[in-house]
């Protein structure tokens, strides 16, 4: 499932810092399932915009191996979530949903037991190497999940997805419109640069 990764450490005081004013928000703290998010706080509001500048760094990196730098324009919601003892499973989903093409977690500090897993085509788990600092690029139509941590200290990871608007090839342009919230048209346009002899 993983198709790009790399591994980069956020120093601890920084995360401590990050997880100390995620949960000072009160609106962090998901009901129904049981973990911080700043999923539910504006952009503007989120602890980890203080180091939008490492996933810029990193995004780019990825999307140049992947060969998508240059040829399309991508944008990048983040958001981290921390998960305290004995909570936080978090149900299988997915994150496709139209634009999103790639997404991706940065294990700031994993637990001791591996939480986050892909379910393949047959319902099986697999759990990928999820070691502190590791970045893994997957598939947005990826269907993955996490157990509940069973740690005395927190799971502190950083998600978030790619979403493509534009991509270009030699001989032909997609583009994404969003009609409503509910509803995205792609369209794409073939350029035949076939000259015939005369």
């Amino acid at each position: 499932m993983i198709i790009w990764k790399t591994n980069y450490n956020i120093p601890k005081e920084e995360i401590d810092s990050l997880i100390s004013d995620l949960k000072k928000d009160d609106r962090s703290f998901g009901k129904d399932i049981k973990f911080y998010s700043s999923y539910y706080l504006p952009v503007s509001e989120r602890p980890e915009k203080k180091i939008t500048s490492v996933y810029n760094d990193i995004i780019t990196k990825g999307s140049k191996q992947l060969g998508l730098f240059n040829r399309a324009d991508l944008t990048v919601p983040f958001w981290m979530q921390v998960y305290p003892k004995d909570c936080g499973a978090h149900k299988f989903h997915m994150h496709f949903c139209g634009q999103e093409i790639l997404s991706w977690v940065h294990f700031l500090r994993p637990s001791s037991k591996k939480c986050f897993y892909f379910i393949d085509s047959d319902g099986k788990q697999i759990y990928p190497h999820q070691n502190e600092g590791d970045f893994i690029i997957f598939p947005a139509w990826a269907i993955h999940g996490v157990d509940p941590n069973t740690d005395d200290d927190d799971r502190v990871v950083v998600a978030g997805n790619i979403l493509l608007t534009r991509i270009e090839a030699p001989e032909t342009s997609s583009r994404s419109y969003l009609v409503n919230d509910n509803i995205i048209l792609w369209e794409t346009k073939v350029v035949n640069n076939i000259q015939k002899d005369d």
